[in-house]
């Protein structure tokens, strides 16, 4: 992997929790001065002049925060990314982060398990469904920036936990999203419901 590399794969909306990922970042860069922090998603700073996101929005309030911060040279926009290289990016980064302060079911937490990347995650929506603490994955309050990056720092200075996490959180993934058995369980339920109907039958 790329050593002190952390990536998070969105930063278009404020839910998606890319600006408690650049607070954490400044708060690690005093121990890790060449981490960084990738981003999926266009870079606010090449939109045209005359676009209105480039003047009004998220985008905005996060360029801010990145330079009040001091960490521009540590912020890397990835553009948008086909399939293959938003794999290819999981795979070769330190940590993946799951920072979403609204979530449902995220996918970008089960893709990166599969995927064996360390990931550090929000307490949000289903993530705790989908992964145990300290068992797949470490996690933080959504709204929690220090504790992020403790988080973060943890997998950064420990080999052994991140190679503890990677195999568990592999292992419970191809279970939990195994195509076979997923498929199985949706023609079992759907079975059961026809049979709940009067006169109907599977």
């Amino acid at each position: 992997c790329e050593p002190v590399s952390i990536f998070i794969g969105n930063g278009a909306s404020p839910r998606k929790g890319a600006h408690i990922a650049v607070k954490a970042l400044a708060q690690l860069l005093r121990d890790f001065p060449e981490a960084t922090l990738h981003i999926a998603g266009p870079d606010p700073r090449k939109l045209p002049w005359r676009s209105p996101k480039r003047h009004v929005g998220y985008p905005v309030y996060l360029l801010d925060l990145i330079r009040k911060l001091g960490v521009e040279e540590n912020v890397r926009f990835t553009g948008v990314l086909t399939v293959q290289q938003m794999a290819a990016r999981m795979a070769r980064s330190h940590v993946c982060l799951m920072a979403s302060i609204i979530e449902n079911s995220p996918n970008t937490l089960g893709e990166a398990m599969i995927l064996g990347a360390p990931t550090v995650s929000a307490y949000a929506g289903g993530a705790p469904s989908m992964a145990r603490d300290e068992v797949e994955a470490p996690f933080y309050r959504p709204d929690d920036p220090v504790m992020l990056a403790f988080q973060i720092r943890r997998i950064f200075e420990d080999p052994e936990l991140a190679d503890r996490l990677s195999k568990a959180a592999r292992a419970r993934a191809l279970k939990t999203h195994d195509p076979a058995n997923n498929l199985a369980d949706l023609i079992t339920a759907y079975e059961a419901i026809m049979a709940d109907h009067d006169g109907v039958r599977p």
